[in-house]
């Protein structure tokens, strides 16, 4: 998958026959064509995509753990440093009211914004959600057959999680 600069595969930990709980990513610096491969601050099977942000020192991942949306960064000795948590649930009470999530897919995150997907526990639908990084600001896209125009902004997403 591409992330601005750098190309970056999933190892496939949970189709080992021998599941290993950690997570590898294999990483290509198109600028430099260097290969790498890192492994995840979090358990396999975890919902994550790389991102380059210049602004966090270039390579970064976001990840979902308990409904909040996590920025991790690069340390200075190699590892990874939770950096930012969104929290996904506490000023969305438009939604939290009427369903509760049930899972959240983080999928990509590209010029500032991170795309991501939720399904409820109490409804078969499921949500597209973009939150502008800069403005900490979240659109909400339902994928509701009903109501495929339907549009829930909300203005502003606190992220005081961390």
């Amino acid at each position: 998958m591409a992330a601005g600069r750098f190309a970056y595969w999933r190892s496939d930990t949970k189709k080992d026959r021998y599941f290993n709980p950690i997570e590898r990513i294999l990483v290509l610096d198109t600028t430099t064509m260097e290969w790498s491969v890192f492994t995840a601050p979090f358990p396999a099977g975890e919902s994550y995509c790389v991102a380059d942000m210049p602004e966090h020192g270039g390579l970064c991942l976001f990840s979902s753990k308990e409904q909040c949306l996590q920025l991790w960064v690069r340390s200075s000795v190699g590892g990874w440093v939770l950096k930012k948590d969104f929290p996904l649930l506490n000023d969305w009470m438009k939604i939290r009211r009427a369903e509760w999530m049930k899972r959240v897919r983080v999928l990509a995150a590209k010029a500032g914004y991170v795309y991501m997907e939720f399904w409820s526990i109490r409804k078969a639908n499921s949500y597209f959600l973009v939150l502008n990084m800069r403005t900490k600001k979240m659109s909400v896209f339902p994928n509701n057959a009903e109501d495929p125009q339907s549009l829930i902004e909300v203005q502003h997403f606190h992220s005081s999680c961390a």
